[in-house]
């Protein structure tokens, strides 16, 4: 996220949370708290989430970053080195193919 999007953020999330007071200093403390990588529409999906809640937990970056870092670490897939993964035996190729598997 970049500095406007950070404070188009904290605008929106002040209107949710009346003791979150946005001005220069508070949005130039999360921009640096923030990572950067943070994508502002996953953001805003997640702070929607996030009031949704009964009782919500004052806000902190540290939720927006911990939750960000879950959701790539969900979302990240294992790649195979086909350099170093077993080849499939001919005669399991063959017991796949003859159950229609392959």
């Amino acid at each position: 996220m970049n500095l406007v999007e950070v404070t188009a953020m904290l605008e929106w999330v002040s209107r949710h949370d009346n003791y979150l007071v946005v001005d220069e200093l508070t949005v130039m403390a999360w921009n640096d708290v923030l990572y950067t990588d943070i994508d502002s529409n996953w953001a805003r999906d997640y702070l929607v989430d996030y009031f949704r809640k009964a009782e919500p937990k004052r806000l902190s970056a540290g939720f927006i970053n911990e939750a960000w870092l879950r959701n790539k670490e969900r979302n990240t897939t294992t790649q195979i080195d086909p350099a170093s993964a077993t080849p499939m035996p001919e005669w399991f190729r063959e017991n796949m193919k003859n159950i229609g598997r392959l």
